[in-house]
């Protein structure tokens, strides 16, 4: 069977939340399957596994009580299970847990494109930066040689991998270049770099996608590329009933960021959603 989305997804916390998403993406989108990589503590998800829904085990090797390190090592992982288990799709999506559909139709928007990324502009300073400055526990050699073969000029944009989405071939073969990443920890969200750099050299720049024609993303009060200012629980904006209403008004089909409480005023209104 090939179907026409794959969902990936990297699992955390909140059973009951990751319970809603998947509700949620069968809810708005026609012929789909989801690859868990479950990384909720002492809970093997069996309950939820049908012949849609999927779930493997998180390395033990991982550890991921930072917010900021590399999904590459987990959507490696996804992704040789996909490929051992014959499964197939016309296109890939790798959607964050704090994330929900809004409308239906997403399939046929992405029949329009290769891929899609987040353009959020490079300060001029920071791709020198990127490579030179960063500590070694952020940015290791793996991340070198891969800056050094895309090169400079690719690394445009600082893309949050949040509900990216790429054609079955395009990830399949971005899986396998960034093969040195697999098993790996590493302490900085590279794909962020990585991802964007890869589709910039590799896809036409009118078949990617930017964030703005589907994925409405709210962003955190900080900003990134200032070392004194400090990512935390204090700075997360989350979605409202009145913004979910702004974003269907405006075409969107993907809303982040959606507070991991299953009670909260938002999500609940994108449950009674029809």
């Amino acid at each position: 069977m090939k179907y026409k989305n794959l969902i990936l997804l990297n699992c955390h916390n909140a059973k009951d939340c990751l319970i809603d998403l998947i509700e949620n993406i069968f809810k708005f989108n026609e012929d789909v399957c989801i690859v868990i990589n479950n990384g909720i503590p002492d809970d093997n998800l069996d309950d939820i596994k049908n012949e849609h829904i999927h779930v493997i085990p998180r390395n033990n090797s991982y550890d991921y009580s930072s917010h900021f390190f590399s999904r590459i090592p987990l959507h490696i992982d996804c992704w040789d299970y996909v490929i051992s288990n014959n499964i197939e799709s016309e296109y890939v999506t790798i959607p964050s847990t704090n994330q929900l559909f809004i409308k239906s139709g997403f399939y046929d928007f992405m029949k329009n494109y290769q891929a899609s990324y987040f353009g959020r502009v490079f300060h001029p300073h920071y791709v020198n930066e990127l490579y030179y400055k960063f500590p070694e526990d952020l940015v290791n050699n793996y991340f070198k040689k891969y800056f050094d073969d895309l090169g400079s000029s690719s690394f445009l944009y600082h893309s949050n991998h949040d509900s990216m989405f790429f054609t079955f071939a395009i990830f399949s073969n971005m899986m396998k270049y960034f093969e040195d990443y697999r098993g790996q920890f590493v302490l900085y969200s590279s794909e962020e770099f990585l991802y964007p750099a890869y589709l910039i050299k590799n896809v036409p720049n009118e078949q990617l996608a930017e964030f703005s024609k589907y994925n409405y993303f709210e962003l955190v009060n900080y900003n990134p590329y200032d070392p004194n200012d400090i990512w935390n629980e204090n700075t997360l904006q989350f979605i409202t009933p009145e913004r979910v209403d702004e974003c269907i008004s405006k075409g969107l089909f993907i809303v982040k960021r959606v507070n991991r409480d299953y009670n909260d005023p938002g999500r609940q209104y994108i449950r009674s959603l029809t």
